[in-house]
């Protein structure tokens, strides 16, 4: 460790200072941003914030934002440190580690950014953790939008061409009581789909500190006849924008919202000069049918299907296997519940109870 180099949790009336390294490095996400965390505590149940900070005198030269889930240390945007001072981020791996024995801990899962090349991650892999790999969608916007235009799947573009046609507009919220409409949207595709939804606190907190604090966050809205019938929130940062969740009615799914959502989106960020648009996780071998869709719809858009890395690092073997386990079961649970109530469903049965309570 670099004697001159302290390492620490941020202390109070430190984080404009964070924002600052964050807002100024050339290499920074959405996910590092000091309120972003904030944002993490419904959809993860977050125990507690670590921030986690080197300094050298009085300026900061290392971020890394970490929370307590589960048992679990979780980074998302990963170690952040000023050019030059490469050798810290070892240094902050072996914080956390230390921080996970002395409150046992689980696991230490680092999520960093899906554009960082894996070459620059190789530290991670040195230190011990392991890679587990998932997809990704990223669609390049440097191309002209003609181009992109000419890159979408035959479908995407005759469903852009329907929703227009059948007058479906699109909007974008200009106020906060619009996430009222979005939780809406929200809780009807949760019913739909047999899961769980966010409560409107969670997107109101979301305007708060995506759009009127930091200005990196848009929703846009899809309406016909005045009626909002689909949805899509999108956060913009440091030239790359990110899906961040979507959901529509489904009785008005022939109109084909979603896509012209999305073809908005993108034509949105390309006069406004971000580079890519990254619409997130897929899993198009997925044994979940729901799963294969969304990847299927994603895919359509003429991205490129990149591997998304997750490092993690377990206490010990015994805390691996219990981790995996505890990670099928409610995979499991989700799709068993879905089928006994698509089978009910079409046989017409009672409501089907005690197995599904709690699932």
């Amino acid at each position: 460790m670099n004697d001159n180099v302290k390492f620490r949790e941020l202390k109070p009336g430190e984080e404009e200072e964070w924002d600052e390294f964050v807002f100024n490095h050339p290499n920074s996400r959405i996910f590092h941003l000091y309120h972003y965390q904030n944002l993490l505590k419904t959809p993860y149940k977050c125990q507690k914030f670590i921030h986690l900070v080197a300094k050298e005198g009085d300026e900061i030269v290392g971020i890394m934002p970490n929370y307590i889930a589960n048992r679990k240390m979780v980074s998302r945007g990963g170690i952040l440190v000023k050019e030059g001072y490469d050798d810290l981020k070892t240094d902050f791996l072996r914080f956390v580690e230390k921080y996970i024995r002395s409150h046992n801990l689980f696991a230490s899962f680092i999520y960093p950014d899906s554009t960082i090349p894996r070459e620059q991650l190789q530290f991670l892999r040195i230190y011990g953790y392991e890679e587990k790999i998932s997809k990704t969608v990223i669609l390049s916007l440097r191309p002209s939008l003609d181009e992109i235009w000419k890159n979408l799947n035959r479908k995407n573009r005759n469903a852009i061409r329907k929703a227009k046609k059948s007058g479906v507009k699109v909007v974008k919220a200009k106020r906060k009581e619009d996430m009222e409409d979005y939780y809406k949207l929200d809780v009807s595709a949760g019913k739909r789909k047999h899961r769980s939804f966010y409560p409107l606190s969670h997107y109101y907190n979301a305007w708060e500190i995506l759009k009127e604090h930091y200005h990196v966050m848009d929703v846009y809205f899809a309406e016909l006849d005045g009626k909002r019938i689909a949805g899509v929130i999108v956060n913009k940062f440091n030239k790359r924008a990110y899906y961040s969740s979507g959901h529509f009615l489904a009785e008005y799914g022939r109109y084909q919202p979603n896509n012209l959502i999305h073809w908005t989106i993108i034509s949105d960020l390309k006069e406004e000069g971000f580079e890519t648009y990254e619409l997130g996780l897929v899993g198009p071998d997925s044994p979940d049918p729901q799963v294969r869709g969304i990847a299927h719809f994603k895919m359509s858009w003429g991205g490129d299907v990149l591997d998304y890395v997750t490092y993690i690092k377990y206490k010990s073997l015994l805390s691996k296997e219990i981790d995996q386990v505890m990670t099928l079961i409610p995979i499991g649970l989700r799709i068993i519940k879905r089928n006994l109530l698509e089978i009910k469903k079409k046989l017409r049965l009672p409501k089907i109870k005690g197995v599904l309570k709690g699932v």
